[in-house]
């Protein structure tokens, strides 16, 4: 997150201070963060892609610099955006953990079928068979230890995300009480 500062006249006699602020933020978050800006006195002034096909966008904020109460929003606003991101974080691991437990039972069944396979080139045809089956066994778990796992996960993480969101929103009701 940057900020740059600019001064607009507006007229002959009065000068507007604005200050400016680019947020880097994953497409699916873009209205979720205008809104949260929004609540603490910043304007969308532009929506851009980091590329095309990308999930990456560039939000460009503007704000008069002369709001009322700017401290106490500028610390309203980071506690806003820290609970948002940590959030988000919380939504992640949701499948994170998931995924590692099944890729590990399904690389396990790998090495197994693959242990099955030299052992049958070799004259091991019974130890053979029997670490085949257990092979194809761990990559038959694999997608269900999956669901499992990220099905407990998202039970384990929903009100931690909730939690965040509230102090989010908390801080984003005090704001708009402020610039009131």
């Amino acid at each position: 997150m940057s900020i740059t500062q600019i001064a607009t006249p507006t007229s002959a006699t009065a000068l507007t201070s604005y200050e400016y602020l680019t947020v880097k933020a994953l497409r699916h978050n873009e209205l979720e963060l205008a809104d949260t800006y929004r609540s603490f006195g910043w304007t969308l002034e532009q929506s851009d892609a980091a590329g095309v096909g990308s999930p990456t966008i560039f939000l460009r904020f503007k704000r008069d610099r002369h709001i009322k109460n700017r401290p106490m929003i500028d610390d309203l606003q980071r506690t806003a955006t820290t609970a948002l991101n940590a959030a988000e974080e919380l939504d992640r691991t949701k499948t994170r953990k998931a995924m590692l437990v099944a890729l590990s039972t399904g690389l396990l069944g790998t090495v197994l079928l693959a242990v099955s396979v030299f052992l049958l080139i070799g004259s091991a045809t019974f130890l053979s068979w029997v670490l085949g089956i257990f092979g194809l066994i761990f990559w038959a778990l694999s997608p269900l230890l999956y669901r499992q796992v990220a099905t407990k996960s998202a039970q384990s993480a929903g009100p931690k995300i909730a939690k965040q969101r509230d102090v989010a929103y908390g801080a984003m009701e005090n704001s708009i009480r402020l610039l009131g």
